[in-house]
């Protein structure tokens, strides 16, 4: 016969104190095993040109061999994502991708194989209708001129710089000497700055400048044209007693701030056969880098050459000052100014909008030419909604469709918004991969 004999018990408090030490490391072992799991989203590189139509496969990697599903989380700037079709999900059947592209984020990816398409824009840049512009100005006036000076009343705040003297008001005439000459400005040139003898040039130089109302940010000037009227009632205008022979700068614009600060001033020179003789003329210069305009090298010993468009541009965009030559002999004379003009023209060329302002529009209205809205090539103008009267700007609206130029006052300033076309970096998707369900 067996005994059985009952072993001892431990004790209550030995057997708790084992358990408290199995627990924790049960935990830790199911933890690392969840950890060790976590699905990755792998990262990837895919070349797309302008244009292209490529499928993405958005590949994730889970130690279980659980299968994945992928969710987008943020869209490309550069281009527009489309799930697949699903003749092409199941069968690999064009169209490969759905009529509508992926619009929101995150977005789960429901075709097979976690994969997507992406098309680029032909230009390199976002899709269209993506993008909203800076606001720019369209400028609305009842004639072809964008600023006059008549001086039927008083100076207009011209003033006479040069000549070794401090700035000054010239005077005004209230007086007609015919059709191109009635009400004007004139200076005199009282001392003489000679060089060296009696035969040498002024060493100063006097020039009309112009006010603030002709400077800063006349853009709408490029293709346009600087009008204004000259007339001499005293001095000797022979060859022999011009200064330089002729061959001085009619008119100088400068812009301080063009180039980096550097600043760039472009002049209109005389020639043989471009020259003022002292007789009442009407002069119309061409505002554009074709029409003989030269800009200043900043150094004597290098030429002055023929500015760019995109410098033409930047300077008129930025005025600081525009000066009209008025001592064009080596001795005293009156000189008389009128009528100054600066002419509209067709706008900034499409190829001079800088990264900075990527969508300012080239557009014009003018009240006697309702019909001429033209838009440049590559950028979509939003309808406009004119202000009745000057006294305050107002906003364009932005549903498309024509304009409505009626009601508008000269001066009056509108702000339109328009789309941008213009290309931008391509960034990648951020993906996720979660198990699927």
């Amino acid at each position: 016969m067996r005994r059985l004999q009952q072993l001892p018990r431990k004790p209550r408090a030995v057997r708790e104190l084992q358990v408290s030490r199995v627990l924790p490391l049960l935990l830790l072992a199911l933890l690392q095993a969840v950890a060790a799991d976590v699905p990755i989203a792998r990262d990837l590189v895919y070349h797309a040109t302008p244009g292209a139509e490529i499928v993405l496969t958005f590949k994730g990697f889970s130690r279980s061999g659980v299968e994945l599903s992928a969710t987008i989380t943020s869209l490309p700037q550069n281009g527009q994502l489309f799930q697949l079709s699903q003749v092409f999900s199941a069968y690999g059947y064009e169209p490969k991708r759905d009529a509508a592209s992926i619009a929101t984020a995150p977005t789960k990816v429901t075709g097979s194989k976690n994969r997507v398409v992406f098309v680029r824009s032909i230009l390199g840049g976002p899709p269209l209708h993506s993008k909203t512009s800076k606001e720019a100005l369209i400028v609305i006036t009842t004639d072809e001129r964008l600023m006059t000076s008549t001086f039927d009343r008083d100076n207009e705040g011209w003033r006479i710089v040069g000549n070794g003297n401090a700035a000054r008001p010239p005077t005004h005439q209230p007086i007609s000497r015919g059709q191109l000459l009635s009400y004007y400005i004139y200076g005199i040139d009282a001392v003489i700055h000679r060089k060296s003898d009696a035969a040498s040039d002024d060493a100063m130089l006097w020039y009309f400048s112009a006010p603030d109302k002709f400077l800063g940010n006349q853009w709408s000037a490029y293709g346009g044209s600087l009008d204004f009227v000259l007339s001499s009632a005293e001095g000797s205008f022979d060859q022999s007693n011009l200064n330089l022979f002729g061959r001085g700068n009619l008119v100088l614009l400068e812009c301080s701030t063009c180039s980096m600060n550097a600043g760039i001033t472009l002049a209109m020179p005389l020639s043989a056969t471009f020259s003022y003789d002292g007789t009442t003329t009407q002069f119309r210069l061409p505002l554009n880098e074709l029409a003989g305009w030269a800009k200043d090298p900043k150094n004597v010993i290098l030429p002055w050459t023929q500015p760019t468009q995109c410098e033409f541009v930047s300077v008129l965009s930025a005025l600081t000052s525009l000066r009209i030559l008025g001592d064009f002999t080596r001795g005293y004379e009156t000189v008389a100014l009128d009528t100054v003009s600066l002419r509209h023209g067709q706008g900034k060329p499409l190829r001079c909008y800088t990264n900075s302002a990527p969508c300012t529009p080239r557009k014009r209205l003018i009240l006697a030419q309702q019909e001429d809205r033209e838009a440049e090539a590559g950028i979509r103008i939003a309808s406009l909604s004119l202000p009745a009267s000057a006294s305050s700007p107002s906003k364009a609206s932005a549903s498309g469709g024509g304009g409505d130029a009626h009601g508008a006052e000269e001066g009056d300033t509108v702000r339109v918004f328009c789309e941008d076309y213009v290309g931008r970096v391509l960034h990648s998707a951020v993906l996720s991969a979660t198990p699927r369900r």
